[in-house]
């Protein structure tokens, strides 16, 4: 039978009787139609409140994302390929691990609990007192914007030392300031700002008749003038053997250019007023040393 307008036929048709529950009518090249099965179909379920993913060419499963009236909530590793952007009061409440790409928090608290810091990075024991050591650190080295003026001043610390030790006799029966042998030394400097420290530790006496009264100072020279960063004196009302006099000193230095710094002790009997006859030094010691940066 063939139509040459419209065929109208009522609520339904029927088309033979071989067409089974779903299919679909389909016509070939030629027009003709037949029932068959509908292709590309989705298949899979979900549930409410959380979003589909893809689990195959033409399935769909539950993702790990939630996404409800209140909020959305990733239960799973997030990794930003970008940068991501957090507004609000809230913040991040729970992160395990951001890769490739920074998080800029605009307003709001950035909150990392306890056990959140894995995969190589600085684990919640380590941000106890005293716990951060040099091994925690991968190269050493502390970045210049963490650092104020003054302190470990953005480089790897370094530690110079200087010691000498001297017994041989030395004598000065002036106080003009003179330099006590064996104790000197130099070292270079090649950072700043660096601090210089010294210690110098001297005994000696009167020999001669009468008390004794004598002084040390710590001077340091070389890439800058001299300067005395540290003083000592003793005395004692009668020489003999068992009087000796033990005078120490202490200075420090900040060295704010590099180069070759000298440090040496000198002495003198009595003081400004006069000498107070000669004053022999015996065993003497002198430590110094800078630290710094690199």
């Amino acid at each position: 039978l063939y139509v040459a307008g419209r065929v109208h036929a009522g609520s339904s048709f029927r088309l033979g009787t071989t067409a089974t529950a779903g299919q679909v009518l389909t016509t070939n090249a030629d027009g003709i139609g037949t029932w068959q099965a509908a292709a590309g179909g989705i298949s899979g379920s979900g549930t409410a409140g959380r979003v589909a993913r893809w689990s195959g060419a033409s399935s769909i499963e539950n993702a790990t994302i939630e996404d409800t009236a209140s909020f959305s909530r990733v239960n799973n590793q997030l990794i930003v390929t970008g940068s991501a952007t957090v507004t609000g009061a809230g913040g991040l409440g729970t992160t395990y691990g951001i890769r490739a790409g920074s998080i800029t928090v605009v307003t709001g608290p950035l909150v990392i609990p306890a056990g959140a810091l894995s995969d190589s990075s600085v684990v919640a024991a380590d941000l106890a007192d005293g716990a951060v050591t040099s091994a925690k650190i991968a190269d050493l080295t502390i970045a210049t914007a963490d650092i104020a003026d003054r302190q470990v001043s953005s480089r790897k610390m370094l530690l110079t030392s200087t010691f000498t030790f001297a017994t041989a006799e030395a004598a000065n029966a002036t106080n003009t300031w003179e330099n006590l042998p064996g104790l000197s030394g130099s070292f270079t400097v090649d950072v700043q700002p660096a601090t210089i420290l010294v210690n110098a530790s001297v005994s000696g006496g009167r020999t001669d008749a009468g008390g004794a009264k004598a002084q040390i100072r710590i001077v340091i020279g070389g890439a800058v003038a001299d300067t005395v960063i540290g003083f000592g004196e003793a005395s004692v009302p009668v020489s003999s053997d068992a009087n000796r006099l033990s005078i120490s000193a202490t200075g420090g230095f900040r060295a704010t250019a590099t180069g070759t710094y000298t440090v040496r002790v000198q002495f003198r009997s009595g003081d400004d007023a006069g000498a107070w006859g000669t004053f022999r030094a015996w065993n003497r010691g002198i430590t110094a040393f800078w630290t710094g940066g690199l």
